[in-house]
């Protein structure tokens, strides 16, 4: 977590400048605090290689012991573990994989659903997806966790920080986050994401290397948990959805929940990739319609036969806005 929340702030930090094939590579280096530096510099060289993939950036980092001075270790507060831990971001696929895994857990089993955010309008999206997996699949164990984490604005000294918006970091931290909650009784993470976003082909020569987001890109979270492994921390990921495509996914769900059940679950997630809506006097949680990731939600309602309900900015399905529009 020290390793994942270090590298957020550092990327958020640094703005990348001008323009290039390397989308701005940023060179950082970092002295982070660990509980035992041994292991992590021994995998340092690994772990820099996969930020590097992840985020397009040169990454040196340098481990020293933590102070003594430390917080009581977390009090276990269920003692029977979980059978998985699901990260649910708000998105359809996260709330698939929840909905999936919950339908799996047998009698006396149950699960951990982890979400995170800086952005205060997701927390009612992910609480509403828990609540309507709970309906979807009754009489199954369910923990619904979420957490706020994100840098400060303001540096030590009272002066604000620069504020890099592409972040790619911000997956980084989320599966630290959900091998944490893992490793208490080490169990198995799950990271839900269809094949096609998780590969996320280049659409053009302009998009290649790391400004197409490698969140969940298969050489990315299997070079992190070897990279983690081998520091002796707990890293079980697994995505369910690798070999399948959105539109499958939401075919599947409709085959198991009904079309109409299906639609209405499915157009209450967030797959919108922009968030400057507040700006033009528009809710921030109405998703645009046009950028990458509400292109591939539109295309995979069409694709599965499932009805849309979402009300994206555009084209909109509710009346202009004549003052706004």
């Amino acid at each position: 977590m020290r390793i994942a929340l270090t590298v957020l702030a550092a990327d958020r930090s640094v703005l990348r400048a001008g323009g290039g094939s390397n989308w701005n590579q940023r060179h950082f280096e970092l002295e982070i605090p660990v509980s035992d530096p041994e292991p992590w510099t021994a995998t340092a060289e690994a772990l820099e290689k996969v930020l590097a993939f992840l985020s397009g950036d040169k990454w040196a980092l340098t481990f020293t012991a933590q102070s003594k001075d430390q917080p009581p270790a977390p009090t276990v507060t269920n003692p029977v573990p979980p059978t998985r831990v699901v990260l649910l971001s708000g998105g359809a696929d996260s709330a698939l994989g929840a909905l999936q895994s919950r339908r799996l857990l047998g009698d006396g089993e149950h699960h951990v659903l982890l979400s995170h955010f800086s952005n205060t309008m997701l927390p009612p999206i992910q609480r509403h997806i828990a609540a309507d997996i709970e309906r979807l699949a009754p009489r199954r164990g369910q923990q619904h966790r979420i957490v706020r984490l994100a840098r400060g604005r303001h540096r030590i000294d009272g002066t604000a920080y620069p504020s890099e918006t592409t972040t790619r970091s911000r997956s980084f931290l989320f599966i630290a986050l959900g091998l944490a909650v893992a490793s208490i009784h080490r169990v198995p993470l799950w990271i839900p994401e269809n094949g096609f976003a998780s590969i996320n082909p280049p659409l053009g020569f302009e998009r290649l290397g790391s400004l197409s987001t490698r969140t969940t890109h298969p050489a990315f979270l299997q070079d992190l948990s070897t990279a983690v492994s081998a520091a002796g921390a707990h890293a079980d990921i697994h995505n369910p959805f690798a070999q399948l495509t959105k539109g499958q996914m939401f075919r599947d769900a409709a085959d198991v929940l009904g079309a109409e059940e299906a639609s209405a679950f499915l157009s209450s997630t967030h797959s919108c990739g922009l968030t400057g809506q507040r700006a033009h006097r528009i809710p921030p949680a109405r998703q645009c319609g046009i950028c990458f990731g509400c292109v591939l939600r539109r295309a995979s309602f069409t694709a599965a036969g499932v009805a849309d309900r979402t009300d994206y900015i555009a084209p909109s399905t509710a009346a202009v806005d004549r003052d706004h529009g």
